[in-house]
């Protein structure tokens, strides 16, 4: 993987995601997507994980496996709980302002880190085989950020 690519496909799929949710009524924004989350809900959850990243890049760089990785058989159910209700009270346009906020620290960060800091491998393992760097965690909250996306779009498809 390429820093480049990886940080200008997460910035392509922020954008992507913030512009459909800019295009929703309210009342749309607030309908559920999945059967637990709204747009709202969802658009929270990302704006805690854009700060989230900064943590668990920490966390990586030192050689250790991030909290959240503790919760992968939950989904990390607690740890989005938690970011969602961060960001509950927020407006749909405020929170826009707060993901791309929370996005410019998490690029501003990684902008910072040592020369081959993204690629280097701490020797953090997942299940004990799956080697995680600080720019596949990137690359992974940007296909989240597709994902959810998609999951919109699917919403609006269906009219549900």
């Amino acid at each position: 993987m390429d820093p480049d690519q990886v940080t200008e496909k997460l910035i392509d799929s922020v954008r992507r995601f913030l512009d459909l949710v800019r295009s929703l009524d309210p009342h749309t924004y607030r309908r559920r997507v999945t059967g637990q989350w709204s747009t709202h809900e969802i658009t929270a959850h990302l704006a805690g994980w854009n700060r989230l990243m900064i943590e668990a890049c920490e966390t990586i760089r030192k050689g250790m496996l991030p909290g959240y990785f503790g919760e992968i058989a939950t989904n990390m159910a607690q740890v989005n709980a938690r970011l969602v209700e961060e960001y509950a009270g927020l407006s749909q346009n405020e929170l826009c302002q707060r993901t791309e906020a929370t996005l410019d620290e998490l690029l501003r960060y990684a902008s910072r880190l040592p020369a081959g800091d993204l690629t280097r491998d701490f020797g953090v393992r997942v299940r004990n085989e799956v080697v995680v760097t600080l720019l596949g965690s990137l690359d992974v909250l940007a296909q989240d950020y597709d994902h959810h996306r998609e999951q919109i779009l699917k919403m609006l498809e269906h009219g549900a």
